[in-house]
């Protein structure tokens, strides 16, 4: 699966004009003009919610990689674009326990007494938080030069672009939301699909997310639960496992397990 470098989205001064007062406005009954405005108006305000985000999910994973596994339980926790955190739980305990920062991730599985940490650069995730925040919320950020490209399709918009090394498209409904996005790097990619939408404090806000790398090697759907937008993040959300005589994997190690289970 691409692990794409996560960096900072720029923003096409014309899909603000709502909000920011520098650009044109929509030409009258330019419906392309419409939709961006909606788009961008909407991903704002899920990105201020990326600040302090909190909730239930559940996780379900299936793939070559994985075989079918039971849907569990999760709780996430997110203060974009500097942390993040997501606890999988078990019939018993914690099964996986996964913190990342501004520059590095962390992941435990108690059950094993097995440590994970890596910086993000190792990953291919300058900022792991910043992207995880970016999937989750849906606040992709294509660039002015991207809707003037927009092709049209039976569901929306189709836009395209690129971000350093990444190649990004986006489909987008009439109603200025995603439906999909994908990005790729050296000719592999993730998908992500926006099936269903919930409110969250007068916006919507994805409730079904279903990820997938392009081999299929493995998918993952997060259904939403419970999610709440704080006015700020509890610091106690990111504090950092004790892991005194446990094994510590780094990110060859992980490379050679994944190889061994036929990643491609």
């Amino acid at each position: 699966m691409t692990r794409p470098r996560g960096i900072r989205a720029l923003l096409g001064a014309a899909l603000l004009a709502a909000i920011a007062g520098c650009a044109r406005p929509p030409r009258p009954g330019g419906a392309l003009d419409d939709v961006a405005v909606r788009f961008a108006v909407a991903r704002d305000h899920r990105e201020a919610m990326l600040g302090a985000l909190t909730g239930e999910w559940t996780v379900r994973a299936d793939g070559r990689g994985t075989g079918r596994l039971p849907t569990l339980p999760a709780t996430l926790e997110l203060a974009a674009p500097d942390r993040a955190r997501l606890r999988v739980s078990a019939l018993v305990g914690v099964a996986l326990d996964v913190l990342v920062t501004r520059d590095s991730l962390y992941a435990w599985i108690p059950s094993r007494h097995l440590a994970f940490e890596a910086p993000g650069d190792s990953l291919g995730l300058g900022s792991p938080a910043a992207f995880a925040g970016r999937v989750l919320g849906a606040t992709w950020s294509p660039p002015r030069e991207a809707w003037h490209a927009a092709s049209r399709d039976s569901d929306g918009w189709r836009l395209g672009w690129r971000e350093g090394g990444d190649t990004l498209a986006l489909r987008v409904g009439p109603d200025g939301r995603p439906r999909e996005a994908w990005i790729g790097r050296g000719g592999r990619g993730m998908r992500v699909r926006y099936t269903q939408w919930m409110p969250l404090r007068g916006e919507s806000f994805p409730e079904r997310s279903e990820l997938a790398d392009d081999s299929s090697w493995v998918r993952v759907r997060l259904d939403a639960l419970d999610v709440r937008a704080q006015d700020r993040a509890d610091e106690g959300w990111f504090a950092r496992r004790r892991t005194d005589g446990w094994r510590t994997m780094g990110w060859d190690d992980l490379r050679s397990a994944l190889e061994r289970r036929g990643l491609p």
